[in-house]
């Protein structure tokens, strides 16, 4: 982490790694922005598989087994409501959560033990590619899930070569499905990155609670400002963090100061909002077919499902 945080504070432009949110308080902060009345993403994707269930089954059209397989799959939820219904439905269904963190992977087994006793779930810990990789040879149709608008992380080019990698470790007839936010009023897309309750900003805070906790860093929290925008442009969400004045951090263990000037930027996140031609031009440089659009009522969200 340490690494990671100063080679990302010694850029130009200072960024910290959005995977350090993530710690025991992050976690309890993320569950609380699902449940913001800004914060639509989360809701418009339940409600997706909760109605079109049946229709995603149909445009997958699985033969025999179908080993279902997601790439970070967080708490579960949206999943658990998918692949209840599609037990209800009398589908042979197998369930492979892969995530690096053993402890995210031990409390999605215990949940779906609990949920669904009759479905066999088989955790994988590792990285995405190399599960997928050793999973390639199965006999059994795949369907792989990278959902919650994930994908919306990656930068640039960044987001073609995760694709691509994804494609290039499936067989013919296996699915993808993934969740992308769609471009919107910018002001929609705005509130749920800065909540009037402040929510996200303790989220955005969070990362330099954890260099303070975990790393010994002496960042003044007092004197930063959360300062997220939309760029309709670029189709981007960034958060970042604003230094309030001229300030130098200590990190004891490895004895650096990283000096910050008043009104400089440590940029935190990025999420990026899709248009349908985005994502066809991403699945077909990735040799995938379109074969559904799944919306959410209002249209602010769609899992797309393409077939090897």
């Amino acid at each position: 982490m340490e690494k990671d945080v100063l080679t990302g504070l010694s850029q130009m432009q200072k960024s910290l790694p959005s995977k350090y949110f993530y710690d025991q308080r992050g976690d309890a902060l993320f569950q609380a922005i699902m449940d913001m009345p800004e914060y639509y993403l989360t809701r418009s994707e339940y409600e997706i598989v909760n109605q079109q269930y049946t229709a995603i089954a149909e445009a997958l059209n699985p033969k025999g087994r179908l080993d279902v397989m997601e790439l970070g799959a967080g708490d579960g939820t949206k999943t658990n409501v998918l692949l209840s219904n599609w037990l209800a439905l009398g589908m042979d269904i197998s369930y492979t959560p892969v995530d690096i963190s053993a402890n995210v992977l031990k409390q999605l087994q215990q949940t779906f033990k609990k949920n669904l006793p009759d479905l066999s779930v088989s955790p994988m810990q590792g990285d995405y590619f190399d599960v997928l990789e050793k999973t390639k040879g199965n006999a059994n149709q795949r369907l792989i899930l990278f959902m919650g608008s994930n994908i919306g992380n990656f930068r640039g080019p960044n987001q073609n070569a995760f694709i691509d990698a994804i494609s290039e470790n499936m067989n013919p007839g296996d699915g993808l499905l993934v969740g992308f936010d769609m471009v919107k009023d910018p002001r929609t897309i705005l509130a749920a990155y800065n909540d009037k309750q402040g929510i996200t900003k303790a989220f955005n805070m969070n990362i330099l609670e954890r260099c303070n906790r975990e790393l010994n860093a002496d960042f003044a929290l007092d004197e930063f400002t959360h300062y997220p925008i939309y760029d309709p442009h670029t189709q981007e969400a960034r958060s970042y963090l604003i230094s309030n004045r001229t300030q130098s951090v200590h990190f004891p263990k490895s004895d650096v100061h990283i000096a910050l000037n008043v009104g400089e930027t440590i940029h935190t996140e990025t999420s990026r909002k899709y248009t349908e031609n985005d994502i066809k031009r991403l699945y077909k440089r990735a040799n995938l077919n379109v074969n559904g659009w799944f919306y959410d009522c209002k249209h602010y969200f769609v899992d797309c499902l393409g077939v090897k």
